[in-house]
């Protein structure tokens, strides 16, 4: 776990893989607002065929009838090209995604050979894609913010590290990247850590009260061997008594010497791990969620894109001195959002607006998280904090700098860090999330003061790793050993022991 890493594509790693849109062909391209007019219907029939893979009839019935009704509305729009051809990814505003063509807006339907296509601009010339399976969900995708994304149509691209890709059939875009190290360590490491065989048995309603009970259970047993170990650790300090034999502790036979002595240096350490492990999945709702619902970054970003956005043509927009990849439209405080993205990671702000109107729309967009708070403080940041920071799993790109932190002077004391140059909400903190933060992020991921850095971080978690290995070994021998003399010792006393052995003999 510590070296498997993020497999989830980044911006940075879908701009860099991304096709520049043709300047030459601009002028035939259709707006925002005329593709989504224009796939109406197909949409329609999408969500109703959706809505009838229901398992109960009364909820497909039911379904069918709100989504025939409903109206959704464009909250986010990027400009790209899926082999050759340039599309609109569409999200609306209840968290769907959609893939039209800037062409005709149709519905592009992601087909095994059009996800082949795909991954050739992600692998070398030499290499030859293979469509291995169409998946739903798997280790690498399971999250939730795929769900809207599913399902996945994995390729191999047949280069020597055994990459794979899961390439959305809905929009096209590669969402995960994994190489054949990461899977063995994710299967090693986090496959069994939380669990998730338990989801390939069936049983994915019953894990998270499993892992939660076993946690609990785990951490009763470490302190139960904590408290025994401390009553039978006499090291003579200030005169007080030691062993006979002149040791400071009772055992003799080498497997107890190293289980008491690993119990006594690392116990603390491994309480603190699996009691902070315990928390992970947040049992019985102790602590607020991470991250603000679809709605409320919906009311963020004031609505859904304004008729001016939606009536826009990209050939009068598009930088005419840049090579652009992408080209994102979003509304943040009520007030249109136009930027262009390059390979290399320039990027391009469309329009001009001030900063103090933007510091002003963000600021606006931030109040409308949390409408009965008001604004206490705010301070663009340029270095981290103690709650906002890059570490092993969040890079630079994901926690990038400067970022507009805002403190509300509600209850429960609400802070958060809104990225200006995208426009989006980063990190949400409340009293329960701070000490989350240093119950589960400080005592269990260790991310505290040096320990930021690797390799120093890397040192730190390989050696009581192996210090908690050994000593759940050496748990598991002592227990076993006792284990095997009790059941021994109690079918002599009810006499099955003589019956087992003639039965063995016969």
């Amino acid at each position: 776990m510590v070296y498997s890493g993020s497999t989830a594509v980044t911006q940075q790693e879908r701009l860099v893989h991304a096709k520049p849109i043709s300047l030459h062909d601009a002028s035939a391209l259709l707006s925002v607002g005329e593709v989504w007019r224009l796939s109406e219907q197909q949409r329609s029939s999408a969500k109703f065929t959706s809505a009838m893979q229901s398992h109960d009839h009364d909820k497909q019935k039911a379904s069918s009838i709100k989504l025939s009704q409903l109206k959704p509305k464009v909250i986010e729009a990027r400009l790209t090209v899926i082999n050759n051809s340039p599309v609109w990814q569409i999200e609306d505003d209840a968290g769907r995604h959609y893939a039209l063509s800037a062409l005709n807006g149709d519905i592009q339907n992601i087909s095994t050979d059009s996800a082949l296509q795909i991954s050739k601009t992600w692998i070398a010339k030499e290499a030859t894609p293979q469509v291995i399976k169409v998946v739903d969900k798997d280790l690498g995708t399971r999250m939730m913010m795929f769900d809207s994304y599913r399902p996945f149509i994995k390729v191999a691209i047949g280069d020597s590290a055994g990459t794979e890709l899961d390439i959305s059939s809905k929009t096209g875009e590669v969402v995960v990247v994994t190489t054949q190290l990461q899977r063995i360590l994710a299967y090693s490491g986090e496959w069994l850590h939380y669990f998730r065989f338990l989801d390939s048995l069936g049983f994915s309603d019953y894990r998270k009260p499993i892992l939660t009970w076993t946690s609990f259970t785990a951490c009763f047993a470490v302190l139960v061997g904590l408290i025994v170990g401390w009553l039978r650790w006499r090291p003579g300090w200030f005169g007080t008594r030691i062993y006979n034999n002149g040791q400071v502790q009772p055992y003799r036979e080498s497997w107890s010497k190293w289980h008491f002595w690993l119990g006594l240096t690392g116990g603390i350490i491994t309480l603190t791990w699996i009691l902070s492990g315990f928390l992970v999945n947040n049992p019985w709702e102790i602590f607020t969620k991470a991250k603000f619902s679809q709605q409320q970054l919906l009311q963020f970003q004031g609505g859904p894109l304004s008729s001016e956005l939606l009536a826009t043509l990209p050939e009068a927009i598009l930088p005419k001195d840049m090579q652009t990849v992408e080209l994102l439209m979003r509304t943040i405080g009520g007030q249109s959002f136009v930027r262009a993205y390059a390979a290399i990671g320039k990027s391009l702000a469309i329009g001009r607006h001030k900063q103090e109107e933007k510091e002003k729309s963000l600021l606006e967009a931030a109040q409308r998280l949390l409408p009965k708070a008001k604004i206490k403080d705010y301070v663009l940041i340029t270095d981290y904090d103690d709650f906002y920071y890059p570490n092993h799993r969040k890079s630079l790109t994901e926690r990038p700098l400067p970022v507009l932190r805002v403190n509300f002077n509600d209850s429960a004391d609400h802070r958060v860090y809104i990225d200006p140059t995208e426009g989006r909400v980063l990190l949400k903190i409340d009293h329960s999330r701070r000490a989350y933060r240093w119950l589960f992020f400080a005592l269990h991921n260790w991310d505290l003061g040096v320990l930021y850095s690797r390799p120093l971080w890397d040192v730190w978690m390989v050696i009581w790793s192996l210090i908690g290995l050994i000593l759940s070994m050496t748990s598991l021998y002592i227990g076993w050993r006792r284990m095997k003399v009790s059941i021994k010792n109690c079918l002599a006393r009810s006499g099955y022991q003589n019956k087992i052995k003639r039965l063995t003999n016969c």
